[in-house]
């Protein structure tokens, strides 16, 4: 049947009112969404200017002579059975490498999980930064002969703490190789201060672990 047009009915007529709707509503979200990347897209590419240019001109992240160290003792040779010269710490256990790996030598180097069952083994060492800067922390680990392989748990966790000990930079390292490895860790100082290398048994607490040595801050 032919309905004459009204405006009044026009007006009042719903049909399609959500599409209507929900057309506008993503639109706005479209537009917000486009505002938001246009205010941040410069700073973020003002950030990533800025890592690349760090890692591509400071030359102390690619640095591979680590004579030079911030800490004492890194490689432990002026040690006894538990205690090094430069390090504190809680149950430390430092023996020569052939103890712990068959054929490893005379070095001599640190167990991260003591003589004490039960005791979580820490070394530590404090050191001084001059002003902001960028380095990395060296070290190589092993994980000793009684211990199992494939190895899921037993390492030690490496940390370069502030005088407040909260952490700047942290890595959990996990041995499988009984031949010594080197590992790294970049970490950023923003200002000059008393800081310190900590590292901590973690796994399995029956004095059976991974093994350090060499351990450096550039």
């Amino acid at each position: 049947m032919f309905h004459r047009f009204s405006p009044t009915r026009f007006a009042r007529d719903e049909s399609g009112a959500i599409t209507v709707d929900w057309v506008v509503l993503t639109a706005a979200m479209v537009g917000l969404g486009i505002g938001a990347t246009l205010t941040v897209s410069g700073g973020m590419a003002d950030l990533s200017q800025d890592i690349s240019d760090e890692m591509t001109t400071n030359a102390l992240l690619f640095e591979t002579d680590f004579s030079a160290s911030r800490l004492t003792n890194g490689g432990f040779e002026d040690s006894t059975r538990n205690s090094a010269v430069g390090w504190g710490g809680v149950d430390i256990e430092i023996l020569a490498a052939g103890v712990y790996i068959p054929g490893a030598g005379s070095s001599m180097v640190a167990e991260l999980d003591g003589w004490i069952v039960g005791e979580t083994t820490v070394l530590q060492q404090g050191f001084t930064v001059d002003g902001p800067t960028s380095t990395v922390v060296s070290f190589t680990a092993a994980l000793r002969s009684a211990v199992a392989v494939p190895n899921e748990t037993d390492g030690l966790l490496v940390e370069v703490i502030d005088r407040d000990g909260n952490a700047l930079a942290q890595m959990p390292v996990i041995p499988n190789s009984r031949n010594f490895e080197e590992y790294r860790m970049p970490v950023r100082f923003a200002e000059a201060g008393e800081y310190a290398l900590r590292m901590t048994e973690i796994g399995t607490n029956d004095t059976l672990g991974a093994i350090v040595d060499d351990v450096v801050i550039k």
